[in-house]
């Protein structure tokens, strides 16, 4: 907390750590520009009951992220791929 304060980030009040957890990347071009594509990650690990913690994108339209717990993690890869790979 003392960093945090330190670097002037004045809202954070309080800072949770969560263990064993693994962040997955979704990398493709235009994905932000195309309808859908978050959808299609959310439903593929939804349908599989797999929570997600946390899910940002990266600095460019590149790469989306995922932040599932570790004993997800193989399953949610598997259903993302699957999702955009499998045929339908």
């Amino acid at each position: 907390m003392r960093l945090i304060q330190k670097l002037g980030f004045t809202s954070v009040k309080e800072i949770h750590l969560i263990k064993d957890v693994s962040l997955i990347g979704i990398i493709g071009h235009g994905m932000q520009q195309n309808y859908g594509v978050s959808a299609k990650i959310f439903n593929a690990v939804a349908q599989n009951k797999i929570n997600v913690v946390l899910s940002g994108s990266g600095a460019s339209d590149l790469v989306s992220y995922l932040v599932v717990k570790s004993s997800d993690k193989e399953k949610s890869v598997r259903e993302i791929y699957k999702a955009f790979f499998s045929p339908s």
